[in-house]
C-alpha cells in the first residue's frame, strides 16, 4: 500500500512540475 501511495505522489508531482513548465513556456 505504501509502495503505491508514493507511486501517486509522484506521478502527482510529476503533473504539476508539467503544469508549471507549460505555463512558464506560454508566459515566456
Amino acid at each position: 500500500m505504501a509502495r503505491g501511495r508514493e507511486m501517486f505522489r509522484l506521478e502527482q508531482l510529476e503533473k504539476i512540475a508539467c503544469e508549471k513548465s507549460k505555463h512558464e513556456v506560454s508566459d515566456g
